[in-house]
Order: structure tokens, then C-alpha cells, then sequence
């Protein structure tokens, strides 16, 4: 009978120890009515979550009784006094969607969510104003604007930002210059903006640091609503003009291999132009921010000129000088990056009738797998090797760079003798700025690498550790990048907009002698894709480097 007591008593203790805590909540709709996110005429209903409900569910219903605009409801809800709980309101919408309100509490990341402290008590929550996501307004039609004070405050937040954690801020554009291009931009914030246009405001600036790291992207919530309204075909610039090499999504009906002359009654050359002025580059580089127009045209595009209705193209059809005009199906942004973000590749092929080896690596982006890498690599110099092949043609076009140890290992295979790859300690590549001992696979036959534009960051340090130390010959454009780049990059998320600025916080160079930090690495045979060859299947780089005489490489 004793424990029967106990147990009494512990359960009537436990009951007490959760306390019952009646809560008043109030929360002004009437931005969100305002603006046709909330329309209680079609069903939308004001929904309270937080931690008390697993952020789930509908229970906690807020009801505007008297039509004042603000919804009210109390509720209960358990928990020891003096614990905390955090909340938001949002709004459901009839057809199940869910539209929360933004960052109500800008200083509690990384949600912003509102806090209640519990008291035991009965209280009554101070009246909340519903903030509204303005990238959600495009769900329901309505333009998403910033207004100039948020659009100032992002700006100036920016500024400082870059001015305080750039590592390298006035390489290439001395602070004088690049104050009069604040000053200028920051004029042109006189009025409420969209989200592309205050990207056209303030890209100038980070294109004008020279820094490819220093790059400047969309929020993640831009694309969100960009629905089926993004440039359907893919391009490639060759002999000056952009040429459709494929399509994103379905088959449209302008032939692959047509050059398009014209997008929306504009020049597509002058767009192409534009866009690249605003990439972000190493030292400026002109050749690597083509490239980039070319693998990103469609979100470049949306970026800097917002969504159209419709793409209608005048274009030049496959080698010939008669046009015709095409309006276009437009496609999401799923299609856009299935394309663009794809799957590094690992390519070897014997080249029997050329006796030639060709070793594609189209990135070093293998951080979580690097004793991978390396096997790769083992087992591709142990077949050049047992074969005796004289002539290996290494592949580098596309590889806009990766983890340093990954072309640290491609290097101590074809490196004479050990030498430093970084020309100091950095970090946790330290030791790549002591001598990198040589494969025992070691190749010293004649080597071709094939270079382009969008050789950028490690792939661009390789290229310069290669040319530096006069191994191989060179075929193909210059690369983006240099032996020298900035990266550890701090990510800005500005406050109201959303934009998201990297800004390195490091420079790294590799152990060269004797290279212009200025320009890319240039090759020692200038060769680009023709027009001409492309419409007949051919690959104009490869295959020129596959006619190369072995003796006279390397």
C-alpha cells in the first residue's frame, strides 16, 4: 500500500511540474492583405506553430472576428515555467500551400524566430505585424519589390562587408577608384527595386574587384517562383558567334548548330557582352567570363534581366546565312541546372590508331575523395606505362578547378623532379608548399594539355605549375585563372534581399617564377573550336593535338 502512496505522489508532482500557460496572441495581417497574400475570402486561414507543436499542424487557428485586420487566439500551452519557446504565424493557403512570415526576429538565426518566455501565468503576447517574405509575393502574380530603405541598408551592408573581410580588395582596382563606384551605384538606390534590378546595381561593383571568388548570386529564393520562364537553349561562342549546341529540357524547334542572332529584338552579342561584363573574374579575365556566359546562360540571364513572358529568337540556321524567327518554350530551373551543375567526370581512352593516351579530368572537385582520385590515376599511368605509350594528351577543358591535393597527386606524375606546388603553408594544405615527391609511375614522355577559359582556381594553378616548370606544350585558350587566387570565402547573405556575396578571405599562389599575376596561362598553340568542324562532328582541339608530332612535344 506504501508505494501505492509513493507513486501517487510522484505522479501528482510531475503534473505540477508541466504547467498550463493560457497565452494571448495577436498578429496584424494587413501587409499580407494588402498584397493579395492572404485572401480569407478563398479560404486562407492565420496558422501558429512553433516549438509547442512540432512546427506542424493547424490546432492553432487565429480568427479576425471583427475585421480589424488583426487575428487573434488564445491558446494553452505546456511547459515549466521559466522555459522558453519559439513561434512564428503563417499563412495557409486553401490549397495547402504554406507562406511563413520572415525572420519576425532578425537576431535569433537562423529562422528569425519569434520567442515567448513562460511564465505559469496567463499572458497576453504583444501584437505582432506579419512580415512578409516579398519572394513569396511572386506566387500569387505580384511583383517582388524591395523598398529603397532595405535596398540601401543591403548596400551599405555590402560595402562594409567587403571592405572589412576582403582579403585582396584593391589588387586590381585601387580604393579611389573603387569608392567613386560605390558612391556612384549607391546613387542610383532612389527607388523600390526588383530583385534583378538591384543585382544590376551592385554586380558592377564586385566585377570590379578582378576576383572570380568574389562572385555575386541570386537567393536561393529567386528561383524558387522562376517556374517554366528560364532560356531554353544551350549555347557555345565559336568563331564570335553563339551557336545552339543543345537545349535544356525538350527539343525546340531551332536546329543544333543554328547561331542566334537575336533574343527578345536584342543583339544576342551585345547580351552576351553584357552579361560577361558583370562576371566576376581573375584579373578581368575576358575569356573566362564568356565561358561562364556560355555554361550559365539562362540564369545569367534571369539575373540581370528578370523573367520574360516569352523568348522569341531570330537566328541563323546551321551553315547558312538564311534566318528565321522562332518563339520559344521556356524551361524550369531544374532542367537549367541538371545541365549546368553536372557530375565531375573521370575520362581515359587508349587512341590505338593515334598511339596516344587521352586523360580527361573535367574537375578536381573530389574533397571527400581523394584516395579515389588517386587510384584513378595509379591505374591510368600504370596502362600508359605497361603499353609504353609515348604521347598523352591530358584533358583539362571544363575544369574550373577543386581540391589541391587532387592536382597536387595529377602533378607528381608528371613532374621531373619533387618541387613545392604552393609557394607557402596554407591551412590544411600546408604540406603541398614542401617539395611533392614524384609518382613512382612517373610519366616523362611526350605530354599535350588541352586548355580553355573555364580553367579557373586549382585547375589554373596546375596549368601554371605545368607551364612554369616547362612541362608539356599547351593547346587551346588562355585560362580563366591564374597561378595566384583568392578563396576561404565568407558568405554574405544581405539582410532584406537576400543576395548572397562570397568574399575570400585568403590568397593562394602556387610556387612559380617568372608568370604575370594579370593574365591566364597562355598556351603555346592558340587553338578554338570552329564552326565549321562542329557542324561536321569534329573536335578542332582534340584533334590538333592528336596530329601533333610526338617529337616535337615536350
Amino acid at each position: 500500500m506504501r508505494w501505492m502512496i509513493i507513486l501517487f505522489l510522484l505522479l501528482c508532482t510531475g503534473g505540477e511540474a508541466q504547467a498550463q500557460n493560457d497565452i494571448f496572441f495577436s498578429v496584424n495581417m494587413e501587409d499580407a492583405l494588402d498584397w493579395e497574400l492572404f485572401t480569407p475570402s478563398k479560404g486562407d486561414r492565420v496558422i501558429l506553430r512553433g516549438t509547442f507543436s512540432g512546427w506542424e499542424g493547424d490546432r492553432f487557428e487565429l480568427r479576425d472576428d471583427d475585421g480589424d485586420g488583426t487575428y487573434k487566439g488564445e491558446f494553452t500551452l505546456h511547459g515549466e515555467a521559466g522555459s522558453s519557446a519559439e513561434y512564428k504565424y503563417l499563412v495557409l493557403k486553401s490549397d495547402g500551400s504554406v507562406f511563413w512570415e520572415w525572420q519576425p526576429e532578425p537576431a535569433n538565426q537562423p529562422f528569425g524566430n519569434r520567442r515567448l518566455l513562460l511564465t505559469g501565468n496567463p499572458q497576453n503576447v504583444p501584437k505582432g505585424n506579419f512580415i512578409i517574405d516579398r519572394y513569396d509575393l511572386a506566387a500569387v502574380g505580384m511583383p517582388v519589390m524591395f523598398p529603397v530603405h532595405e535596398l540601401r541598408a543591403d548596400f551599405a551592408q555590402l560595402r562594409q562587408a567587403l571592405e572589412t573581410k576582403h582579403c585582396c580588395l584593391y589588387t586590381h582596382t585601387g580604393k579611389p577608384v573603387l569608392d567613386a563606384l560605390f558612391e556612384r551605384q549607391g546613387a542610383l538606390l532612389d527607388k523600390p527595386m526588383q530583385p534583378f534590378e538591384f543585382y544590376r546595381v551592385i554586380a558592377p561593383i564586385s566585377a570590379a574587384v578582378g576576383c572570380g571568388h568574389t562572385s555575386l548570386w541570386m537567393s536561393e529564393a529567386y528561383w524558387t517562383y522562376a517556374g517554366d520562364a528560364l532560356f531554353p537553349l544551350r549555347i557555345r561562342v565559336m568563331d564570335g558567334d553563339p551557336v545552339v549546341v543543345g537545349y535544356y529540357g525538350s527539343d525546340q524547334d531551332v536546329p543544333i548548330g543554328s547561331i542566334v542572332l537575336e533574343i527578345n529584338g536584342r543583339s544576342m552579342r551585345e547580351v552576351i557582352n553584357e552579361l560577361a561584363d558583370l562576371y566576376t573574374a581573375d584579373a578581368f579575365n575576358h575569356n573566362f567570363r564568356v565561358v561562364q556566359v556560355e555554361r550559365r546562360f539562362p540564369m545569367l540571364y534571369a539575373r540581370t534581366y528578370g523573367f520574360p513572358t516569352a523568348y522569341s529568337v531570330k537566328y541563323a540556321l546551321p551553315g547558312r546565312k538564311t534566318s528565321a524567327n522562332a518563339v520559344l518554350r521556356s524551361t524550369d530551373i531544374d532542367q537549367v541546372r541538371a545541365k549546368i551543375f553536372v557530375a565531375p567526370q573521370l575520362l581515359f581512352d587508349i587512341r590505338e590508331n593515334d598511339r596516344a593516351a587521352v586523360l580527361g579530368i573535367t574537375s578536381f572537385s573530389y574533397y571527400d575523395r581523394v584516395p579515389m582520385f588517386e587510384a584513378f590515376l595509379d591505374s591510368c599511368f600504370r596502362v600508359i606505362l605497361g603499353r609504353g605509350i609515348h604521347k598523352l594528351v591530358l584533358d583539362l577543358r571544363g575544369n574550373d578547378g577543386g581540391d589541391p591535393f587532387c592536382a597536387a597527386a595529377l602533378f607528381s606524375h608528371l613532374a621531373r623532379h619533387p618541387v613545392p606546388y604552393f609557394s607557402q603553408k596554407y591551412g590544411k594544405y600546408a604540406e603541398l608548399a614542401d617539395p611533392v615527391p614524384v609518382s613512382q609511375l612517373q610519366y616523362r614522355d611526350s605530354l599535350i594539355v588541352l586548355i580553355d577559359g573555364s580553367n579557373f582556381s586549382t585547375a589554373a594553378h596546375l596549368c601554371a605549375l605545368l607551364k612554369s616548370h616547362g612541362i608539356g606544350i599547351m593547346i587551346g585558350s588562355e585560362t580563366g585563372g591564374t597561378y595566384v587566387c583568392n578563396a576561404a570565402a565568407h558568405e554574405l547573405h544581405l539582410s532584406h534581399t537576400r543576395l548572397l556575396q562570397l568574399i575570400p578571405t585568403e590568397s593562394f599562389a602556387t610556387a612559380v617564377s617568372g608568370m604575370n599575376p594579370k593574365t591566364g596561362v597562355v598556351p603555346d598553340y592558340a587553338v578554338s573550336q570552329k564552326y565549321k568542324d562542329f557542324l561536321d562532328g569534329k573536335d578542332t582541339v582534340l584533334d590538333y593535338a592528336l596530329n601533333l608530332r610526338p617529337t616535337s612535344v615536350r
